[in-house]
């Protein structure tokens, strides 16, 4: 009996957080604002495999904005578009600003963020600003 292989949709996934992260880091790293950061298209694997990209996204060196710019590039290629919420704490404690996801739940626990901006999708692999 062989081995099993992998299926091409983890697989493909993975090869598409790595290339998307690569793509976009050094766009906002270089002064690019959000609006209009380039993405690469989120491939046709199965759904499920967004836990693969959270998972990928989760370790060190991603910075928020770049984990929520390639999740929503993810679920608008499965049919789901979501915003991107930017916002920043008061600066009582010093500048703090937060990227997530409208689907996900605001951060708790620490300072109480404004909403500042949303990036929309674009369907064009970019990011469009929408003012609040």
């Amino acid at each position: 009996m062989s081995p099993r292989r992998p299926r091409p949709g983890p697989l493909v996934t993975l090869r598409w957080v790595r290339q998307a992260h690569r793509q976009i880091g050094p766009q906002l790293r270089t002064g690019v604002s959000a609006n209009g950061v380039a993405v690469l298209q989120a491939p046709a694997a199965p759904k499920w495999c967004v836990a693969l990209v959270k998972l990928a996204l989760s370790g060190a060196g991603v910075a928020c904005l770049e984990r929520s710019l390639l999740l929503q590039a993810w679920h608008l290629a499965h049919g789901r578009p979501l915003d991107v919420i930017v916002a920043v704490a008061p600066p009582a404690g010093g500048f703090i600003a937060h990227a997530w996801l409208e689907n996900e739940a605001a951060p708790t626990g620490g300072p109480a963020f404004t909403e500042l901006a949303r990036l929309a999708p674009s369907g064009n692999g970019r990011v469009t600003w929408r003012a609040r």
